[in-house]
């Protein structure tokens, strides 16, 4: 099965990722060194979850980015991430912390990253 025109009309966004070089680092051990910003045409899901605890309360931001087969680029969870204005909330670089690659029986189908709060990689 190919990338179905109906997957593409999903995808009204576009984002761009900052790819890091794989190399630097800073002294804290960060990521210091992005290449070119590249645009990719994608779907944004996101949700705000409130952290309750007995001594505060707080909001979370999570997002899934849904991206079509990109085989020539290779996601890391230290790119940096710019979302469409629009969806912003009030993260300018949300971190990616899962990558996801989907493939059929052709080939690589579709690309998701997760993107915010690392709660989520426990299923919330």
């Amino acid at each position: 099965m190919a990338l179905e025109p109906e997957f593409l009309e999903l995808m009204r966004h576009t984002i761009l990722v900052e790819h890091w070089d794989g190399v630097s680092r800073d002294e804290s051990g960060q990521p210091s060194a992005w290449g070119a910003a590249v645009s990719y045409r994608c779907r944004v899901a996101g949700k705000v979850v409130t952290l309750r605890r007995v001594d505060s309360a707080q909001d979370a931001i999570i997002y899934d980015i849904w991206l079509r087969n990109h085989t020539d680029a290779h996601f890391r969870e230290e790119d940096r991430v710019t979302l469409p204005t629009e969806l912003q909330f009030r993260q300018e670089y949300p971190s990616i912390f899962t990558i996801g690659v989907f493939d059929d029986t052709v080939g690589l189908h579709h690309v998701k990253l997760q993107c915010g709060w690392q709660y989520h990689r426990q299923g919330q």
